[in-house]
């Protein structure tokens, strides 16, 4: 009997493709008007308006992917700090309409980023590090968004993996629902993490916060793009999507929504760009009495005025299919080789069709091509069984990018041949795929401080901690020891923790707060300084001088003061008396022992025993302290005139400290 062949016909159909290929443009020419009303609505009869302002910061600026060749604006307006400033004085009429017409020139330029970048990330400039931070929507100190993206990105230390790994995580597990409440007003990116649908905006922001909670600076970007999806009204809508900063290169477009990671095609449209997803594009103040303001949606129209050459091919696809021949039923393997053809890192999103009689297992594959690199895709089919057994079946088989680029194949089917079954196609899958290899980095980073770097015996002083994973894995089960505080925990990628405690004052002296953070991967540890204080004291030793001293000899008196306690004696003052006179020294501490030595001669002592004494006074916490120490010198045989000499001298000496 005579076998009909059928070929069967398929077309792909993808949501970036349509009839007239704008995203596989270099540039494209449009004409963009923005427009809308505002409704001045009295509530009495007797109302005044003075003032209507319209803050605008949803207006097209120049940037590295578009330049504005004209812009006009109805009424005038100003530019002030991110926006143009539309204003009524004593406006006579209740609606006020404003507009703003455009052209803008957009480039599908791309940010060539042709050698890795190490992750996690460094010495980040301090005007970046803002966009590392959390905020009201991007809430990326959510403890499961981190946990998500750490183990998501696990062992990774190239930055552009672990965005990309990131971006295609969203893509892949949100669903974009336009049924959702999510239309209509923002969801923190934990609300989408838990719940797995949103919109662009939605979709944007859980992909910033995972960035960010891994320490990778990301903005959010709002403007207009083109999509001819049958959901959505209007070609060009509203849209969200990121730019992520690479150092040395700059911020670098991912768009979550449409695919496209580093880089976003020509129909992307940049209007604003702010740190969190709820940041307002238009601002209303007025000024008046029994008024209120109604406010239209902005009316977005775009007209394409001048489409540019075709985008440059950045790779190559080649593609087969493993059976030529198959049976009904019979799973199949198809093997495609994607070639990086630039110097570069390219994304591409590979998509794999056949007809309704094949199915496929996960048909969208997001990859990422590192310069020059070639890689091995393998996709699983299945022929569905009970097909009509008087044909043959050729099956063809297209692999396609979102750009359009594409391959082909096929095999045949027949009642009769040979049926592969899933594990037996698995087994072979398996021998042709190698494990990935990654880079695993383990490294922690512990900064203490404490409260009081002196204390007191038996005094308290708290000591906190900071604890951060620096490393591209997460941390399982680090114990950290604050002296005999403990507690284990788990840190993700570049997550922060921070542990207190407190140190006592037990023993007198220099004394190191123990701070140990371990587990089997990882060990560090830091000591903290600080000094146990006792109360300051200072003795007077090693007095020394002559007891007799004749009327023409020259001599020295000196001491040495000797700090006996740990903590220094502040604000010292030494004295030395004789007969009431002093001689007086002062110093700020007293670190270690200290030497005095005073010359002197017999000339100015008196009659007989001369009585000396000498005086240390000093603070300790406010309190004054005191120790002392007498001696005395006695003056030899003078002759007259020396005897009128002394006598002068202690006449003298009792005059000046009389008066």
């Amino acid at each position: 009997m005579k076998k009909i062949i059928w070929v069967l016909m398929f077309l792909v159909c993808l949501s970036l493709v349509s009839a007239e290929n704008y995203y596989n443009k270099d540039s494209l020419d449009v004409n963009l008007r923005l427009s809308s009303e505002i409704n001045i609505v009295p509530s009495s009869d007797y109302y005044k308006v003075s003032k209507v302002e319209t803050k605008l910061y949803f207006y097209p600026k120049d940037d590295f992917q578009q330049a504005v060749l004209t812009l006009e604006t109805n009424p005038s307006t100003f530019e002030e700090d991110g926006y143009l400033l539309y204003a009524w004085q004593n406006p006579d009429v209740l609606k006020l309409k404003y507009d703003l017409e455009a052209q803008v020139r957009v480039f599908d330029n791309i940010h060539k980023i042709k050698e890795k970048i190490k992750f996690p990330l460094d010495d980040l400039p301090d005007t970046i590090l803002a966009y590392t931070k959390a905020g009201e929507i991007i809430d990326s100190d959510n403890g499961a968004i981190g946990l998500r993206a750490s183990n998501l990105v696990e062992g990774e230390d190239d930055l552009f993996v672990v965005v990309h790994k990131v971006a295609s995580w969203v893509t892949e597990n949100i669903d974009y629902d336009l049924s959702t409440l999510t239309v209509k007003s923002s969801q923190k990116a934990s609300w989408v993490l838990e719940n797995r649908i949103g919109v662009c905006d939605e979709m944007t922001s859980l992909f910033i916060a995972m960035l960010r909670s891994l320490g990778i600076p990301a903005k959010f970007v709002s403007g207009i793009s083109y999509s001819n999806d049958p959901q959505f009204a209007e070609p060009w809508q509203a849209h969200g999507w990121a730019e992520v900063y690479f150092q040395g290169y700059g911020w670098v477009p991912f768009d979550v929504t449409f695919d496209e990671y580093g880089y976003a095609d020509p129909t992307h449209i940049k209007l604003h760009e702010s740190l969190d997803g709820d940041s307002a594009t238009t601002r209303f103040e007025w000024l008046g009495k029994n008024i209120d303001l109604e406010v239209e949606e902005l009316d977005i129209d775009v007209n394409i005025l001048k489409v540019g050459s075709e985008r440059v091919r950045e790779v190559d696809l080649r593609i087969e299919v493993l059976e030529e021949e198959v049976g009904f039923g019979s799973y199949n393997l198809v093997k495609v080789e994607i070639e990086n053809l630039k110097n570069y890192y390219v994304a591409k999103t590979l998509y794999l069709g056949s007809t309704p009689e094949i199915e496929i297992t996960d048909e969208t594959r997001h990859i990422l091509l590192k310069p020059g690199e070639i890689k091995t895709e393998y996709w699983i089919l299945k022929v569905e069984s009970g097909l009509d057994s008087k044909y043959v079946y050729t099956f063809p088989v297209e692999i396609r990018t979102e750009k359009n680029t594409s391959a082909e194949a096929s095999f045949n089917s027949k009642e009769g041949l040979v049926v592969v079954s899933k594990s037996e196609i698995q087994a072979r899958l398996n021998d042709l795929v190698e494990e990935e290899e990654k880079v695993l980095s383990k490294d922690v980073d512990v900064s203490c401080v404490i409260e009081d770097e002196s204390i007191g015996f038996e005094e308290e002083s708290g000591v906190s901690c900071l604890v951060k994973n620096k490393g591209n894995t997460v941390l399982r089960d680090l114990n950290v020891c604050l002296g005999g505080d403990c507690e284990k925990v788990n840190l993700n990628i570049n997550e922060e923790k921070s542990f207190s405690s407190e140190v006592r004052g037990e023993e007198v002296g220099a004394q190191q707060f123990l701070v140990s953070v371990k587990n089997q991967e990882v060990s560090k540890v830091v000591y903290v300084d600080y000094a146990v204080l006792d109360v300051s004291r200072i003795v007077i030793k090693d007095l020394e001088y002559p007891g007799y001293a004749d009327y023409g000899d020259e001599f020295v008196i000196s001491f040495t003061l000797e700090k006996t306690s740990f903590s220094n004696p502040q604000n010292i003052r030494v004295v030395l008396f004789h007969e009431g006179y002093p001689n007086e020294w002062l110093m700020e501490e007293l670190t270690d022992d200290k030497k005095f030595a005073v010359n002197f001669g017999g000339s100015a002592l008196g009659f007989g025993e001369n009585e000396f004494e000498i005086v240390v006074e000093w603070s300790d916490s406010g309190e004054k302290k005191m120790v002392s120490k007498d001696f005395t010198i006695q003056l030899g045989e003078t002759s007259f005139g020396e005897k009128i000499n002394v006598l002068l001298g202690m006449i003298n000496r009792f005059l000046e400290n009389l008066f």
